[in-house]
């Protein structure tokens, strides 16, 4: 589960040097009618600062758009987040603990030692919060800075140049993602998450390897391939019902005119059940630049 989580937490998004990469080629789609221009950007949500990623078709796109559009916009509003984390996450009344088997309390509490964490600031979190909570501490231990992002640094990009910025989504709205799931699957999540815990540097470091390369093959089976099998309740909420709204907006945009430039999670643009899969069974075509 922390492979797949590493890549879908938008609160973990990381700004990442805003330069020109020969090397790189991150995934990048373009789509078009008469009198306007898509592109479709899959995104990394968790990145090292200074790792070079820009390919030149990627430059190009951004330069030749008028608006960018995002997940959500509105995750700078730190004290908005935590009033939204407390409103959804937190459930004092029924402490962590007590929703665990004593060998998952005791799995816990060997994982919070090696993150250094308090095990007691974890008590009044739902399942679903303490997950992203554990993630979070692991990436910033391994040194992705939750400040720093793709996402947010194409924002910084797009507001020094006046592009108008668009969210498909609301901070909120994908919170209420994890805080909707059923308490079987938050304590699923966590479960997974606690076996997977010691796997997270070396898988996120293979799936930016493959992101930088635009693997889309590769990049399919790190987030989310086994989640369909396995978690499709998690599937369906991350991935196969936003997809299928965000296709339904981005045909929308089709229809009018202008370049728009869409950078989401490279997992809402690989597999068969992908943003790019949906506009192309529309009738539409979609093509790798």
């Amino acid at each position: 589960m922390l492979r797949r989580l590493a890549f879908l937490i938008s609160v973990l998004v990381s700004l990442v040097s805003w330069q020109s990469a020969a090397s790189a080629d991150p995934a990048l789609w373009v789509l078009k009618d008469a009198d306007s221009t898509i592109y479709l950007f899959g995104t990394i949500h968790v990145m090292k600062p200074g790792v070079p990623w820009q390919s030149p078709q990627i430059a190009a796109a951004f330069s030749a758009s008028s608006e960018l559009w995002v997940e959500e916009a509105d995750d700078d509003n730190q004290a908005a987040m935590v009033r939204l984390a407390q409103h959804y996450g937190m459930d004092p009344a029924h402490p962590l603990s007590s929703r665990l088997t004593p060998a998952q309390r005791q799995q816990l509490a060997t994982v919070a030692q090696q993150l250094k964490i308090n095990p007691a600031t974890l008590e009044p979190l739902r399942p679903w919060l303490a997950t992203l909570q554990l993630v979070y501490v692991q990436m910033k231990q391994l040194g992705y800075d939750p400040d720093q992002g793709v996402d947010r640094g194409l924002r910084n990009a797009a507001k020094a140049t006046n592009r108008r910025i668009r969210a498909f989504e609301t901070s909120e709205q994908q919170i209420q993602i994890f805080a909707r799931l059923s308490p079987q699957d938050e304590l699923q999540n966590l479960a997974e998450t606690l076996n997977d815990i010691d796997k997270g540097p070396d898988f996120i470091a293979q799936t930016l390897k493959d992101w930088l390369a635009g693997d889309i093959a590769a990049l399919d089976k790190d987030i989310s391939a086994d989640m369909r099998t396995e978690s499709p309740t998690l599937y369906r909420a991350l991935f196969l019902n936003r997809n299928a709204v965000w296709t339904r907006q981005i045909e929308h945009l089709l229809a009018g005119k202008g370049t728009a430039f869409i950078a989401v999670g490279t997992g809402h643009l690989v597999g068969s059940d992908s943003v790019i899969a949906m506009l192309e069974r529309d009738g539409f075509k979609v093509e790798r630049q």
